[in-house]
């Protein structure tokens, strides 16, 4: 597949930016599970930090767990906050995403999101990881023991 010039659609271009920076977390082979019994969203130490060059950058997060899963018959929720915005909140505002959703026993899923901020300032930024689940008495199992996960920030120029 060869292109000569640029991507467009409708006159503007289909691809724009360029990266400036990443920074990237992962586990290969998680040794000890990565879970929560939280039934308030509480960090489970997956984060990243990334500082933009520029406020008119965009930064896109992703995360990725290979097996994540509930216990008996809770559920369980996950999302990614902004500098810990909001971390007993249960409704989505500008500073976090829903990343995921588990249930039940011995369910393994993977757990794929993405998401774009727009910083408004040069700060350094932290993405965490928060999870909880709807019983006490059960946990929500983020990262299984022996699979993998990666979380990366990217700052792309706009």
């Amino acid at each position: 597949f060869n292109v000569a010039g640029t991507l467009q659609e409708g006159g503007s271009a289909l691809v724009t930016g360029k990266i400036i920076q990443k920074v990237i977390v992962q586990s290969q082979d998680q040794a000890t599970d990565i879970l929560t019994n939280s039934t308030s969203f509480a960090s489970v130490g997956i984060e990243v930090t990334i500082t933009p060059t520029s406020a008119s950058n965009h930064i896109d997060i992703s995360f990725s767990s290979s097996m994540a899963t509930g216990e008996s018959s809770s559920e369980g929720s996950v999302k990614c906050y902004v500098d810990d915005a909001n971390w007993d909140n249960d409704s989505v505002d500008a500073n976090e995403w829903q990343v995921g959703y588990t249930y039940s026993s011995h369910e393994y899923s993977p757990m794929v999101w993405k998401g774009r901020y727009n910083p408004s300032s040069t700060s350094a930024l932290k993405f965490t990881i928060y999870a909880k689940t709807s019983n006490a008495s059960h946990m929500c199992r983020v990262v299984h023991n022996q699979s993998s996960y990666f979380m990366e920030a990217v700052e792309v120029e706009a």
